[in-house]
Protein backbone atom coordinates (compact mmCIF):
# COMPACT_ATOMS: atom_id res chain seq x y z
CA UNK A 1 0.00 0.00 0.00
CA UNK A 2 1.41 3.68 -0.85
CA UNK A 3 0.07 6.75 0.59
CA UNK A 4 -0.31 9.74 -1.38
CA UNK A 5 -0.77 13.32 -0.31
CA UNK A 6 -2.71 15.30 -2.34
CA UNK A 7 -3.47 19.07 -2.20
CA UNK A 8 -6.68 20.44 -2.90
CA UNK A 9 -6.82 24.25 -3.67
CA UNK A 10 -10.81 24.21 -4.79
CA UNK A 11 -12.91 27.31 -3.75
CA UNK A 12 -16.59 26.99 -3.14
CA UNK A 13 -18.36 29.18 -5.89
CA UNK A 14 -19.96 31.55 -3.16
CA UNK A 15 -15.94 32.02 -1.94
CA UNK A 16 -17.08 31.66 1.97
CA UNK A 17 -15.96 28.17 2.28
CA UNK A 18 -13.21 26.24 0.91
CA UNK A 19 -13.19 22.20 0.34
CA UNK A 20 -10.80 21.00 3.27
CA UNK A 21 -7.08 21.21 2.18
CA UNK A 22 -6.02 18.07 2.28
CA UNK A 23 -6.61 14.84 1.18
CA UNK A 24 -4.79 11.44 1.75
CA UNK A 25 -5.30 8.44 -0.90
CA UNK A 26 -4.00 5.08 0.01
CA UNK A 27 -3.02 3.12 -2.69
CA UNK A 28 -3.26 -1.00 -2.73
CA UNK A 29 -2.21 -3.82 -5.32
CA UNK A 30 -4.12 -4.29 -8.49
CA UNK A 31 -5.15 -8.05 -8.73
CA UNK A 32 -4.43 -8.97 -4.94
CA UNK A 33 -8.42 -10.02 -4.76
CA UNK A 34 -10.19 -12.98 -4.40
CA UNK A 35 -13.99 -12.70 -6.25
CA UNK A 36 -14.74 -10.56 -9.24
CA UNK A 37 -13.22 -6.90 -10.01
CA UNK A 38 -16.09 -5.49 -7.52
CA UNK A 39 -13.74 -6.91 -4.69
CA UNK A 40 -10.34 -5.58 -6.11
CA UNK A 41 -10.07 -2.35 -4.35
CA UNK A 42 -7.54 -0.34 -5.66
CA UNK A 43 -7.18 2.73 -3.35
CA UNK A 44 -9.19 4.93 -0.43
CA UNK A 45 -9.60 8.84 -0.27
CA UNK A 46 -9.98 10.40 3.19
CA UNK A 47 -10.34 13.54 3.97
CA UNK A 48 -12.08 16.32 6.34
CA UNK A 49 -14.13 19.54 6.97
CA UNK A 50 -14.75 20.72 10.59
CA UNK A 51 -17.93 18.52 10.66
CA UNK A 52 -17.66 15.34 8.74
CA UNK A 53 -14.95 12.80 7.39
CA UNK A 54 -15.45 11.65 3.83
CA UNK A 55 -14.27 8.52 2.73
CA UNK A 56 -14.17 7.39 -0.84
CA UNK A 57 -13.23 3.61 -1.91
CA UNK A 58 -12.04 3.26 -5.23
CA UNK A 59 -11.79 0.08 -7.16
CA UNK A 60 -10.12 -1.79 -10.09
CA UNK A 61 -11.63 0.19 -13.23
CA UNK A 62 -12.28 -2.88 -15.06
CA UNK A 63 -14.87 -3.09 -12.27
CA UNK A 64 -19.09 -2.46 -12.31
CA UNK A 65 -20.07 -2.35 -8.91
CA UNK A 66 -23.17 -4.79 -8.00
CA UNK A 67 -25.74 -4.87 -5.40
CA UNK A 68 -23.83 -7.79 -3.67
CA UNK A 69 -20.86 -6.56 -2.59
CA UNK A 70 -20.11 -5.03 0.83
CA UNK A 71 -17.11 -2.76 2.29
CA UNK A 72 -16.55 -2.58 5.61
CA UNK A 73 -14.21 -0.12 7.25
CA UNK A 74 -12.57 -0.81 10.38
CA UNK A 75 -11.21 2.00 13.13
CA UNK A 76 -9.20 1.35 15.64
CA UNK A 77 -9.07 4.70 17.86
CA UNK A 78 -5.53 5.44 20.31
CA UNK A 79 -3.71 1.50 20.62
CA UNK A 80 -7.66 0.24 20.24
CA UNK A 81 -8.15 0.44 24.11
CA UNK A 82 -12.14 -1.01 24.35
CA UNK A 83 -12.57 -2.08 20.77
CA UNK A 84 -13.01 -5.76 19.70
CA UNK A 85 -10.04 -7.97 19.65
CA UNK A 86 -12.21 -11.16 17.96
CA UNK A 87 -12.82 -12.19 14.57
CA UNK A 88 -15.39 -14.45 13.51
CA UNK A 89 -18.97 -14.88 12.36
CA UNK A 90 -20.91 -13.78 15.43
CA UNK A 91 -22.73 -10.75 14.88
CA UNK A 92 -24.87 -9.82 18.10
CA UNK A 93 -23.66 -9.48 21.80
CA UNK A 94 -20.36 -9.08 23.62
CA UNK A 95 -18.39 -11.67 22.06
CA UNK A 96 -19.58 -10.18 18.57
CA UNK A 97 -16.66 -9.81 15.99
CA UNK A 98 -18.47 -7.87 13.16
CA UNK A 99 -21.61 -5.83 13.38
CA UNK A 100 -22.54 -7.61 9.86
CA UNK A 101 -20.94 -11.08 10.80
CA UNK A 102 -18.32 -10.86 8.89
CA UNK A 103 -14.97 -12.54 9.71
CA UNK A 104 -13.14 -9.57 9.11
CA UNK A 105 -11.22 -7.53 12.03
CA UNK A 106 -8.43 -5.88 13.87
CA UNK A 107 -7.21 -8.46 16.93
CA UNK A 108 -5.03 -5.29 18.48
CA UNK A 109 -8.67 -3.81 18.78
CA UNK A 110 -11.57 -2.94 16.39
CA UNK A 111 -13.40 0.53 17.65
CA UNK A 112 -15.73 1.43 15.33
CA UNK A 113 -17.18 -0.64 12.39
CA UNK A 114 -18.69 1.53 9.05
CA UNK A 115 -20.25 -1.25 6.92
CA UNK A 116 -21.40 -0.19 2.99
CA UNK A 117 -24.40 -1.85 0.81
CA UNK A 118 -24.06 -0.38 -2.68
CA UNK A 119 -27.24 0.89 -4.49
CA UNK A 120 -29.77 -1.89 -5.90
CA UNK A 121 -32.58 -2.46 -8.03
CA UNK A 122 -34.73 -1.16 -5.71
CA UNK A 123 -33.17 0.64 -2.78
CA UNK A 124 -30.35 3.40 -2.25
CA UNK A 125 -27.18 2.25 -0.84
CA UNK A 126 -26.00 3.46 2.66
CA UNK A 127 -23.09 3.65 5.04
CA UNK A 128 -23.86 2.42 8.75
CA UNK A 129 -21.56 3.84 11.01
CA UNK A 130 -21.13 1.20 14.40
CA UNK A 131 -19.20 1.22 17.84
CA UNK A 132 -18.29 -1.62 19.95
CA UNK A 133 -18.59 -1.56 23.52
CA UNK A 134 -17.41 -4.94 25.96
CA UNK A 135 -20.79 -4.85 27.74
CA UNK A 136 -22.99 -4.63 24.89
CA UNK A 137 -21.09 -5.17 21.68
CA UNK A 138 -21.64 -3.49 18.49
CA UNK A 139 -24.51 -0.70 18.37
CA UNK A 140 -25.39 1.42 15.57
CA UNK A 141 -24.71 5.02 15.86
CA UNK A 142 -26.99 7.88 14.36
CA UNK A 143 -29.24 6.38 10.98
CA UNK A 144 -27.95 5.41 7.48
CA UNK A 145 -25.42 7.63 5.96
CA UNK A 146 -26.49 7.96 1.94
CA UNK A 147 -23.49 7.14 -0.81
CA UNK A 148 -22.02 8.38 -3.96
CA UNK A 149 -21.73 5.28 -6.04
CA UNK A 150 -20.01 5.33 -9.54
CA UNK A 151 -20.93 1.71 -10.39
CA UNK A 152 -18.60 2.09 -13.45
CA UNK A 153 -15.87 3.58 -15.71
CA UNK A 154 -14.42 5.20 -12.23
CA UNK A 155 -15.97 2.57 -10.03
CA UNK A 156 -16.04 4.04 -6.18
CA UNK A 157 -18.21 4.63 -3.63
CA UNK A 158 -18.08 7.90 -1.27
CA UNK A 159 -19.43 8.40 1.71
CA UNK A 160 -19.48 11.27 4.95
CA UNK A 161 -19.29 10.34 8.69
CA UNK A 162 -19.73 13.32 11.16
CA UNK A 163 -16.41 13.17 13.30
CA UNK A 164 -18.34 13.58 16.40
CA UNK A 165 -19.68 10.23 16.35
CA UNK A 166 -16.28 8.63 15.97
CA UNK A 167 -15.35 10.93 19.21
CA UNK A 168 -12.46 12.65 16.51
CA UNK A 169 -11.64 16.00 16.40
CA UNK A 170 -8.46 18.29 14.71
CA UNK A 171 -5.29 16.75 15.47
CA UNK A 172 -6.67 13.17 16.36
CA UNK A 173 -5.03 10.40 14.50
CA UNK A 174 -6.51 6.88 13.80
CA UNK A 175 -5.50 3.70 12.02
CA UNK A 176 -7.75 1.68 10.18
CA UNK A 177 -8.47 -1.04 7.09
CA UNK A 178 -11.03 -1.26 4.05
CA UNK A 179 -12.28 -4.98 3.58
CA UNK A 180 -14.86 -6.47 0.38
CA UNK A 181 -16.45 -8.88 0.98
CA UNK A 182 -20.05 -10.29 -0.36
CA UNK A 183 -23.41 -10.03 1.56
CA UNK A 184 -24.20 -13.38 0.96
CA UNK A 185 -24.03 -16.11 2.15
CA UNK A 186 -23.04 -14.53 5.69
CA UNK A 187 -19.79 -15.47 7.68
CA UNK A 188 -17.52 -14.49 4.67
CA UNK A 189 -14.10 -13.19 5.08
CA UNK A 190 -12.09 -10.70 2.99
CA UNK A 191 -11.70 -11.05 -0.82
CA UNK A 192 -9.20 -7.98 -0.35
CA UNK A 193 -8.09 -5.51 1.78
CA UNK A 194 -6.52 -1.99 1.60
CA UNK A 195 -3.69 -2.78 3.77
CA UNK A 196 -2.19 -5.66 2.29
CA UNK A 197 -1.09 -6.11 -1.51
CA UNK A 198 -0.80 -9.98 -0.55
CA UNK A 199 -3.37 -11.89 -1.78
CA UNK A 200 -4.52 -13.47 2.10
CA UNK A 201 -3.92 -17.21 2.72
CA UNK A 202 -7.24 -19.26 3.02
CA UNK A 203 -10.94 -19.45 1.12
CA UNK A 204 -12.97 -15.86 2.48
CA UNK A 205 -16.27 -17.56 0.61
CA UNK A 206 -15.79 -20.33 3.52
CA UNK A 207 -15.09 -17.72 6.02
CA UNK A 208 -11.73 -17.58 6.58
CA UNK A 209 -11.20 -15.22 9.64
CA UNK A 210 -8.57 -12.04 8.07
CA UNK A 211 -6.84 -10.04 10.69
CA UNK A 212 -5.84 -6.88 9.72
CA UNK A 213 -3.03 -6.87 12.67
CA UNK A 214 -1.31 -9.78 12.23
CA UNK A 215 -1.94 -10.85 8.40
CA UNK A 216 1.06 -10.98 5.80
CA UNK A 217 2.39 -7.62 4.30
CA UNK A 218 -0.50 -5.67 6.44
CA UNK A 219 0.29 -2.47 8.11
CA UNK A 220 -2.74 -0.45 9.09
CA UNK A 221 -2.59 2.73 7.73
CA UNK A 222 -3.20 6.32 10.09
CA UNK A 223 -5.00 9.09 8.94
CA UNK A 224 -4.35 12.58 10.57
CA UNK A 225 -7.85 14.79 11.39
CA UNK A 226 -6.75 18.02 10.00
CA UNK A 227 -7.91 21.95 11.50
CA UNK A 228 -10.26 23.12 8.51
CA UNK A 229 -10.14 26.42 9.41
CA UNK A 230 -11.00 27.95 5.86
CA UNK A 231 -14.66 26.14 6.40
CA UNK A 232 -17.02 28.88 6.85
CA UNK A 233 -20.71 29.35 5.98
CA UNK A 234 -22.65 32.93 6.34
CA UNK A 235 -26.47 32.98 6.67
CA UNK A 236 -28.14 37.04 6.28
CA UNK A 237 -31.08 37.67 8.67
CA UNK A 238 -33.63 40.60 7.45
CA UNK A 239 -36.80 41.92 9.73
CA UNK A 240 -39.13 44.56 8.89
CA UNK A 241 -39.86 46.23 12.27
CA UNK A 242 -42.86 48.51 10.73
CA UNK A 243 -45.16 46.85 13.24
CA UNK A 244 -43.33 47.66 16.59
CA UNK A 245 -42.21 51.35 15.35
CA UNK A 246 -45.95 52.00 14.52
CA UNK A 247 -47.08 50.68 18.45
CA UNK A 248 -44.51 53.07 19.78
CA UNK A 249 -42.38 50.10 20.82
CA UNK A 250 -39.39 50.46 18.87
CA UNK A 251 -37.70 53.21 17.50
CA UNK A 252 -35.08 53.86 14.94
CA UNK A 253 -31.73 55.02 16.26
CA UNK A 254 -33.08 54.58 20.04
CA UNK A 255 -33.32 51.25 20.10
CA UNK A 256 -31.59 47.74 18.85
CA UNK A 257 -32.93 44.56 17.17
CA UNK A 258 -31.35 41.16 17.63
CA UNK A 259 -31.30 37.74 15.92
CA UNK A 260 -30.80 34.57 18.53
CA UNK A 261 -30.97 30.63 17.78
CA UNK A 262 -28.86 27.57 17.94
CA UNK A 263 -26.19 29.18 16.09
CA UNK A 264 -23.96 30.65 18.53
CA UNK A 265 -20.05 30.23 18.01
CA UNK A 266 -19.68 27.88 20.14
CA UNK A 267 -22.17 25.30 18.34
CA UNK A 268 -24.12 25.16 21.67
CA UNK A 269 -27.65 26.29 21.32
CA UNK A 270 -29.67 29.72 22.47
CA UNK A 271 -26.50 32.04 24.14
CA UNK A 272 -26.72 35.51 25.55
CA UNK A 273 -23.69 36.57 24.03
CA UNK A 274 -24.20 34.30 20.40
CA UNK A 275 -26.79 37.01 18.94
CA UNK A 276 -26.42 39.02 15.84
CA UNK A 277 -26.90 42.79 16.36
CA UNK A 278 -28.89 44.15 13.05
CA UNK A 279 -28.55 47.06 11.37
CA UNK A 280 -30.92 49.22 9.97
CA UNK A 281 -31.34 49.38 6.45
CA UNK A 282 -31.32 53.19 5.35
CA UNK A 283 -34.79 54.71 4.30
CA UNK A 284 -36.78 51.57 5.25
CA UNK A 285 -37.79 50.06 8.35
CA UNK A 286 -35.76 46.66 7.60
CA UNK A 287 -33.01 45.68 9.88
CA UNK A 288 -30.33 43.24 8.28
CA UNK A 289 -27.07 41.54 9.84
CA UNK A 290 -25.23 38.35 8.82
CA UNK A 291 -23.49 35.23 10.75
CA UNK A 292 -20.51 33.60 9.98
CA UNK A 293 -19.41 30.30 10.99
CA UNK A 294 -17.66 26.89 10.50
CA UNK A 295 -19.56 24.83 13.05
CA UNK A 296 -22.22 24.39 11.24
CA UNK A 297 -23.08 21.99 8.33
CA UNK A 298 -24.68 21.95 5.36
CA UNK A 299 -28.36 20.75 5.67
CA UNK A 300 -28.11 21.79 9.74
CA UNK A 301 -31.99 23.23 10.55
CA UNK A 302 -31.20 26.40 12.79
CA UNK A 303 -33.84 27.65 14.90
CA UNK A 304 -33.51 31.71 15.87
CA UNK A 305 -36.26 34.51 16.44
CA UNK A 306 -35.55 38.13 16.89
CA UNK A 307 -35.63 40.54 19.82
CA UNK A 308 -35.92 43.89 20.70
CA UNK A 309 -32.93 45.45 22.54
CA UNK A 310 -31.00 42.08 23.10
CA UNK A 311 -31.65 38.82 24.96
CA UNK A 312 -33.02 40.71 28.05
CA UNK A 313 -35.62 42.78 25.89
CA UNK A 314 -38.66 41.67 23.93
CA UNK A 315 -38.86 38.78 22.35
CA UNK A 316 -41.71 37.97 19.69
CA UNK A 317 -44.04 35.51 20.43
CA UNK A 318 -44.75 31.65 18.59
CA UNK A 319 -43.27 33.07 15.04
CA UNK A 320 -42.64 29.09 14.19
CA UNK A 321 -44.54 27.13 11.85
CA UNK A 322 -48.13 25.86 12.85
CA UNK A 323 -47.64 28.01 16.13
CA UNK A 324 -44.64 26.79 17.59
CA UNK A 325 -42.27 28.55 19.44
CA UNK A 326 -39.18 29.64 16.53
CA UNK A 327 -38.44 30.15 13.47
CA UNK A 328 -36.46 27.82 11.12
CA UNK A 329 -34.32 27.58 8.11
CA UNK A 330 -32.14 24.78 6.62
CA UNK A 331 -28.74 25.94 5.69
CA UNK A 332 -28.82 25.19 1.91
CA UNK A 333 -25.76 27.27 0.75
CA UNK A 334 -22.63 28.38 2.22
CA UNK A 335 -23.75 32.18 1.50
CA UNK A 336 -27.96 31.81 2.03
CA UNK A 337 -29.88 35.26 2.58
CA UNK A 338 -33.09 34.59 4.36
CA UNK A 339 -36.39 35.57 3.19
CA UNK A 340 -37.45 39.03 4.47
CA UNK A 341 -39.21 37.89 8.31
CA UNK A 342 -41.42 40.64 9.84
CA UNK A 343 -41.91 41.00 13.73
CA UNK A 344 -44.20 38.69 15.02
CA UNK A 345 -45.25 37.61 11.43
CA UNK A 346 -47.31 40.98 10.97
CA UNK A 347 -47.31 42.00 7.49
CA UNK A 348 -49.84 44.59 7.57
CA UNK A 349 -50.34 47.27 9.75
CA UNK A 350 -54.06 46.62 10.69
CA UNK A 351 -55.74 47.49 13.76
CA UNK A 352 -58.01 44.97 15.47
CA UNK A 353 -60.11 45.36 19.12
CA UNK A 354 -60.58 43.16 21.56
CA UNK A 355 -63.38 43.94 24.39
CA UNK A 356 -62.62 41.77 27.92
CA UNK A 357 -64.56 41.43 30.95
CA UNK A 358 -63.64 40.38 34.29
CA UNK A 359 -65.83 39.27 37.17
CA UNK A 360 -64.39 40.86 40.35
CA UNK A 361 -67.26 39.26 42.93
CA UNK A 362 -65.05 36.08 44.50
CA UNK A 363 -62.07 38.28 44.86
CA UNK A 364 -63.79 41.00 46.73
CA UNK A 365 -65.57 38.72 48.59
CA UNK A 366 -62.14 36.90 49.99
CA UNK A 367 -60.79 40.05 51.04
CA UNK A 368 -58.59 40.32 48.02
CA UNK A 369 -60.27 43.50 46.10
CA UNK A 370 -61.37 46.50 46.64
CA UNK A 371 -63.18 48.43 44.09
CA UNK A 372 -62.69 51.90 45.97
CA UNK A 373 -59.02 51.64 45.78
CA UNK A 374 -57.94 49.21 43.55
CA UNK A 375 -57.23 49.23 39.47
CA UNK A 376 -57.60 46.44 37.25
CA UNK A 377 -55.48 45.86 34.29
CA UNK A 378 -55.19 43.30 31.55
CA UNK A 379 -52.10 42.01 29.59
CA UNK A 380 -50.97 39.63 26.76
CA UNK A 381 -49.22 39.39 23.80
CA UNK A 382 -49.90 43.30 22.57
CA UNK A 383 -48.40 44.31 25.97
CA UNK A 384 -46.90 42.49 29.07
CA UNK A 385 -45.69 46.05 31.42
CA UNK A 386 -49.17 45.43 33.55
CA UNK A 387 -50.22 48.98 33.15
CA UNK A 388 -51.29 49.52 30.03
CA UNK A 389 -55.34 47.98 29.93
CA UNK A 390 -56.79 49.53 32.22
CA UNK A 391 -60.69 47.95 32.78
CA UNK A 392 -63.62 50.24 34.17
CA UNK A 393 -66.72 49.45 36.33
CA UNK A 394 -69.71 48.61 34.68
CA UNK A 395 -73.03 48.95 35.99
CA UNK A 396 -72.54 45.80 38.39
CA UNK A 397 -70.00 47.42 40.29
CA UNK A 398 -67.88 43.74 40.60
CA UNK A 399 -67.73 43.18 36.36
CA UNK A 400 -64.95 45.36 35.09
CA UNK A 401 -64.49 45.86 31.09
CA UNK A 402 -62.30 47.66 28.52
CA UNK A 403 -60.84 47.54 24.92
CA UNK A 404 -57.40 47.18 23.56
CA UNK A 405 -56.47 48.02 20.13
CA UNK A 406 -54.15 45.39 19.11
CA UNK A 407 -51.66 45.91 15.71
CA UNK A 408 -52.63 42.08 15.07
CA UNK A 409 -53.66 40.03 12.25
CA UNK A 410 -56.92 38.32 12.72
CA UNK A 411 -56.58 34.49 13.33
CA UNK A 412 -53.42 35.57 15.67
CA UNK A 413 -53.63 33.42 19.16
CA UNK A 414 -53.44 35.88 21.98
CA UNK A 415 -52.32 35.46 25.05
CA UNK A 416 -53.33 37.51 28.16
CA UNK A 417 -54.39 37.51 31.91
CA UNK A 418 -55.07 40.20 34.29
CA UNK A 419 -53.29 41.72 37.36
CA UNK A 420 -54.05 44.55 40.09
CA UNK A 421 -52.71 47.71 40.61
CA UNK A 422 -50.27 47.50 37.32
CA UNK A 423 -48.99 44.67 37.97
CA UNK A 424 -48.76 44.39 41.74
CA UNK A 425 -50.86 41.43 41.99
CA UNK A 426 -51.29 38.73 38.95
CA UNK A 427 -53.47 36.06 38.30
CA UNK A 428 -52.48 32.81 39.27
CA UNK A 429 -50.55 30.30 36.66
CA UNK A 430 -52.54 27.90 35.09
CA UNK A 431 -55.72 30.30 34.28
CA UNK A 432 -55.28 29.35 30.87
CA UNK A 433 -56.66 26.23 28.99
CA UNK A 434 -55.53 22.86 29.78
CA UNK A 435 -53.74 24.48 32.89
CA UNK A 436 -51.93 26.57 30.50
CA UNK A 437 -50.17 29.32 32.37
CA UNK A 438 -52.13 32.46 30.46
CA UNK A 439 -55.67 32.63 28.99
CA UNK A 440 -55.69 32.50 25.19
CA UNK A 441 -58.20 33.59 22.38
CA UNK A 442 -58.07 34.11 18.76
CA UNK A 443 -58.11 37.70 17.50
CA UNK A 444 -61.14 38.28 14.80
CA UNK A 445 -61.48 42.09 13.78
CA UNK A 446 -63.90 42.99 16.56
CA UNK A 447 -63.87 40.62 19.42
CA UNK A 448 -65.76 40.57 22.36
CA UNK A 449 -64.80 38.03 24.83
CA UNK A 450 -67.20 35.96 26.94
CA UNK A 451 -67.04 36.99 31.05
CA UNK A 452 -64.00 35.91 32.73
CA UNK A 453 -63.32 35.39 36.11
CA UNK A 454 -60.40 36.28 38.01
CA UNK A 455 -58.04 33.51 39.01
CA UNK A 456 -61.47 31.59 37.82
CA UNK A 457 -63.17 31.47 41.07
CA UNK A 458 -66.39 31.41 40.39
CA UNK A 459 -67.47 30.77 43.33
CA UNK A 460 -66.75 30.90 47.28
CA UNK A 461 -65.88 27.19 47.74
CA UNK A 462 -66.80 24.27 49.70
CA UNK A 463 -67.75 23.99 53.61
CA UNK A 464 -66.02 21.08 55.50
CA UNK A 465 -69.08 20.11 58.09
CA UNK A 466 -68.61 17.62 60.90
CA UNK A 467 -70.91 16.53 63.73
CA UNK A 468 -69.89 15.54 67.12
CA UNK A 469 -73.04 15.17 69.20
CA UNK A 470 -75.24 18.11 69.34
CA UNK A 471 -72.22 20.10 67.99
CA UNK A 472 -71.36 20.76 64.30
CA UNK A 473 -68.19 22.01 62.95
CA UNK A 474 -67.98 23.90 59.99
CA UNK A 475 -65.17 25.31 58.15
CA UNK A 476 -64.57 27.12 54.61
CA UNK A 477 -60.99 28.01 53.49
CA UNK A 478 -62.24 30.91 51.24
CA UNK A 479 -62.87 33.03 54.18
CA UNK A 480 -59.13 33.03 55.34
CA UNK A 481 -58.50 36.66 54.75
CA UNK A 482 -59.28 38.80 57.82
CA UNK A 483 -60.61 41.26 55.44
CA UNK A 484 -62.74 39.06 53.96
CA UNK A 485 -66.56 39.86 53.04
CA UNK A 486 -67.88 35.92 53.56
CA UNK A 487 -70.84 35.14 56.02
CA UNK A 488 -72.29 31.63 56.41
CA UNK A 489 -75.64 31.57 56.72
CA UNK A 490 -78.37 28.84 57.29
CA UNK A 491 -82.10 27.29 56.54
CA UNK A 492 -83.79 24.18 57.80
CA UNK A 493 -85.13 24.08 53.57
CA UNK A 494 -84.30 24.93 50.52
CA UNK A 495 -87.39 27.03 49.76
CA UNK A 496 -87.33 28.59 53.52
CA UNK A 497 -85.73 31.75 54.49
CA UNK A 498 -81.54 32.01 54.73
CA UNK A 499 -80.30 33.79 58.17
CA UNK A 500 -76.83 34.68 58.84
CA UNK A 501 -75.08 32.11 61.77
CA UNK A 502 -73.86 34.98 64.21
CA UNK A 503 -70.46 36.19 64.58
CA UNK A 504 -69.01 33.89 60.88
CA UNK A 505 -68.06 37.27 58.46
CA UNK A 506 -64.36 37.22 58.56
CA UNK A 507 -63.67 34.09 60.01
CA UNK A 508 -62.93 30.43 58.27
CA UNK A 509 -65.15 28.09 60.93
CA UNK A 510 -67.74 27.96 63.25
CA UNK A 511 -68.40 25.19 65.60
CA UNK A 512 -72.36 25.12 66.98
CA UNK A 513 -75.49 23.45 67.96
CA UNK A 514 -78.15 23.87 65.45
CA UNK A 515 -80.77 22.15 66.56
CA UNK A 516 -82.68 19.10 65.48
CA UNK A 517 -83.89 18.33 61.63
CA UNK A 518 -82.56 18.94 58.13
CA UNK A 519 -80.00 22.15 58.01
CA UNK A 520 -78.97 23.42 54.92
CA UNK A 521 -75.60 26.10 54.92
CA UNK A 522 -73.94 28.17 51.99
CA UNK A 523 -71.61 30.78 52.18
CA UNK A 524 -72.29 34.29 50.75
CA UNK A 525 -70.85 37.59 49.93
CA UNK A 526 -72.41 41.03 49.99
Amino acid sequence: MKTILIIISVIAALGLAVLPAKATTYTDALGDNYGGTEMDISGVTITNDAINLYIRINLNSTATIDQYANYLVGIQIGNGAGGQTLINNISSGASAGNPWGKTVGISSGENYCIAIYPNGPSWSGGAQTYQYSSSTGWSQIGGTASITEIASGTPSIKFAVPLSSLGLSAGNTFKFDVWSTYGSPGGQGAYDALDSSVQAAGSPASGTPYDSATATGSTLASYAVTSATGYQVKFTFTVDMAVPISQGNFSIGNNTVYAFGSFDPAGTGWNSAGGVQLTNVPGTSNYSGSFITNNLALGTVVQYKYAINGWGGTWEGNVGANGTQNRTFTLTSTNQSLPLDYWNNIINVVTNYATFQVDMLVEYCIGMFDPGSDYLYVNGDWDWTGIEGQLTQTANPYVYTGTVAMVLSPGTVVNYKYDLNGGLTWENDGVGPNGAQNRQFTLQANTILPEDHFNNYVDLGPINISVSGAQAALSWASGTNANNHIRLQNANNLSGSWVDVPNTQGQSNVINNFGGGSQFFRLIGP
